[in-house]
């Protein structure tokens, strides 16, 4: 297992602590610090590292798993996986899931086409 040297912004950053924890690891992947099959630490222990919540580094860990990074086995911890992402999706830098949270088309609301929501009511 090899130590994670790197260091969180919490107030400076623009990016959630546990993306900064994801980017480091793909990072380290990428400029071959860390390599196909290596351990990476302990959440309990990356955590207390870092001075992070452990849900904060679950929830990096979870991304990596999530973007096939890392292959994460329970009571066996986390591993770098032995089949690396594409190219392109090494250059991804932001979330691998969609945001819960659905943008609205203007162009397919009730108000642009000459309805209110009451207007289905009346009689």
């Amino acid at each position: 297992m090899r130590d994670l040297a790197f260091a969180v912004e919490r107030e400076a950053s623009k990016r959630p602590l546990f993306l900064q924890i994801a980017r480091t690891v793909v990072d380290d992947i990428c400029r071959g610090r860390l390599k196909p099959g290596d351990r990476l630490p302990g959440t309990r222990t990356l955590a207390r590292s870092l001075g992070v919540n452990r849900v904060t580094v679950l929830t990096a860990y979870d991304e990596l798993a999530a973007e096939g990074w890392i292959t994460v086995r329970p009571a066996s911890g986390a591993r770098v996986s032995d089949e690396l992402p594409v190219a392109d999706v090494r250059q991804k830098r932001g979330p691998a899931r969609a945001s819960p949270f659905r943008r609205r088309d203007p162009s397919r609301s009730t108000a642009s086409r000459g309805r209110s929501r009451g207007s289905d009511l009346r009689a």
